[in-house]
């Protein structure tokens, strides 16, 4: 995998001991091997898999009901907002 990203067999140790932390350049290849984003990979969240569930979860309810959980959102996106 060291060679794939670009970096030494010592810097991958160091990586998995966590006695160092790869550049976001680093990540990006990382991710790019692994098929997964820098969410998931620095933060653990996969906002992709969310967006699918919330995509699943609006299909289910009636459309009259998605345009008031899109306005509702919207003004309360506006109130944080000030």
């Amino acid at each position: 995998m060291a060679t794939r990203i670009g970096v030494s067999a010592s810097t991958w140790n160091r990586w998995e001991h966590n006695n160092s932390i790869p550049s976001l350049s680093q990540l990006q290849k990382i991710g790019t091997q692994f098929d997964i984003s820098l969410d998931w990979l620095i933060l653990g969240i996969d906002h992709h898999a969310h967006m699918h569930r919330l995509q699943f979860l609006l299909n289910k309810i009636p459309h009259r009901e998605v345009v008031k959980i899109v306005e509702w959102l919207e003004v309360r996106t506006n109130h944080s907002h000030h």
